[in-house]
């Protein structure tokens, strides 16, 4: 994870910030970096006094409305901590994409991207004419969506406990047929209530982005689908189809899979102007 950081800061700098370090003669903003230019845009990094590194890391994220009271904690603990009893925490959000207009992006369930926060931290960064910027940032792992065209009725046959569900139940009474008093899930139902499915790609090959703070809009809830939580392995042979990236249990039950969720769509009304 710190490996990758390193290479994601540059990225970043280098696609939202290269105007600021003209001198540096950085690619295209569509263009790769060189080792050698990941290297020149750190040499633009002030040490932190306090530190005695140039990136300061953070335990967490508290995320606020300019309109509305109340904020959420979002924790990013990736080392084991004695607070979590000696394991590691690192919460899920959904966020703004990278580049997206803060002023006039609306978010729902359809335009926002959802992740894992790895790492938070700032630093600072001296740009050509003097200035000092001073950026606080995540390192987000993104979940990806989980989707396969010919999916039964309902959730891929996937078998669904507790809260899990209970979070089905909800999104079926809204479309229950009131002539014979039976509950009927219409094949689509993920998509009528706004819930989708999400998996986690493969620990090997992560896709990872470095976000400004201010692009996280709330903690994701999420409800494990399945027994295991896992894709299954009834679905081995699809993953260009259904889940490029990821990876389904090894045999029945085994749980070796990548995650996999049920997004819970009310939820993320928290971070929307009423």
């Amino acid at each position: 994870m710190l490996k990758h950081s390193v290479v994601k800061i540059a990225e970043f700098l280098h696609t939202q910030h290269s105007n600021k370090l003209p001198s540096l003669q950085l690619p295209r903003r569509d263009q790769a970096l060189l080792y050698s230019h990941v290297d020149a845009i750190f040499s633009k990094l002030e040490t932190l006094d306090v530190h005695k590194g140039i990136i300061a890391l953070h335990n967490g994220v508290s995320i606020g409305h300019r309109k509305h009271g109340g904020c959420q904690r979002v924790y990013v603990a990736p080392f084991p901590s004695r607070r979590f009893h000696d394991f590691n925490r690192m919460d899920f959000v959904f966020f703004r994409p990278p580049g997206a207009d803060a002023e006039t992006f609306h978010p729902d369930p359809s335009n926002v991207w959802y992740g894992k926060c790895l790492l938070a931290f700032s630093f600072i960064l001296r740009a050509d004419d003097g200035s000092r910027y001073k950026f606080k940032c995540v390192l987000i792992s993104t979940l990806e969506e989980y989707v396969c065209r010919d999916d039964p009725t309902p959730g891929h046959g996937l078998c669904l406990c507790g809260a899990a569900l209970q979070f089905l139940m909800w999104c079926c009474i809204v479309y229950q047929n009131r002539a014979d008093n039976k509950m009927v899930c219409s094949g689509n139902w993920l998509f009528k209530s706004e819930s989708r499915r999400l998996y986690e790609l493969d620990a090997q090959m992560p896709r990872l982005y470095v976000i400004p703070m201010t692009s996280l809009l709330g903690k994701l809830s999420l409800v494990q689908a399945g027994n295991t939580g896992t894709i299954p392995y009834s679905m081995r042979g699809r993953a260009a189809e259904c889940y490029p990236g990821g990876k389904c249990d090894s045999s029945e039950g085994k749980g070796d899979g990548s995650r996999l969720y049920f997004v819970n769509p009310w939820t993320m009304k928290w971070s929307q102007i009423i």
